[in-house]
């Protein structure tokens, strides 16, 4: 049992590769540069959520070639990562599940037929126990035509589906993103 658990964790971290870091704030730093799934993808851009005087997490966005229009990965069958690095205990499991109902809701244009059995799997995996300094990681596989979801490099979760990827990162680069500011900064538009 012991070895089968060690064989899956290695599977698990072998997928996942970094390369250099890039300092974005005192004692944070995200990487340049992660190999998922075989896919090399490069930092897009990235963006501080602060809500009032806090901030919560950085989220940045890799993509295979930069690019600061969405269409190209959200149109396209093309690898992409959204990754979510929390930095305070003030983000919260109940938030952020709404964020993506909402947000699932927003980018389908209401209609999310055929994907509720795999929306209520990712907000299942939102609402797991996190603290300070957890990073998910959102990785679309194109080859697999799979998102696979990881918190702090293991594995918790996968969800089979272009037309999920698009919804799912549509919430984040959709026509109604979830935040515009945001947004701007993963794409590049704006820097932090």
């Amino acid at each position: 049992m012991k070895k089968r658990f060690f064989l899956l964790l290695f599977s698990s971290l072998s997928l996942m590769s970094y390369s250099q870091n890039m300092q974005v704030a005192e004692n944070i730093s995200i990487p340049t540069k992660i190999v998922s799934q075989g896919d090399n993808l490069d930092l897009n851009g990235y963006a501080l959520r602060e809500a009032k005087f806090y901030k919560l997490y950085f989220c940045s966005l890799y993509l295979s070639e930069k690019s600061t229009d969405p269409k190209v990965f959200l149109d396209q069958n093309k690898p992409v990562a959204l990754r979510f690095h929390i930095i305070s205990s003030l983000v919260q499991r109940s938030r952020w599940e709404n964020t993506i109902t909402q947000g699932f809701l927003n980018s389908t244009g209401g209609n999310i037929t055929g994907l509720e059995s795999r929306i209520e799997l990712i907000k299942n995996i939102v609402k797991s126990e996190y603290k300070d300094d957890d990073i998910f990681l959102f990785s679309y596989s194109p080859v697999k035509k799979t998102t696979i979801i990881y918190l702090n490099d293991i594995q918790v979760g996968s969800v089979e589906g272009e037309d999920f990827k698009k919804a799912f990162f549509g919430i984040y680069f959709g026509e109604k993103p979830w935040n515009q500011v945001i947004k701007d900064g993963m794409l590049g538009i704006k820097k932090f």
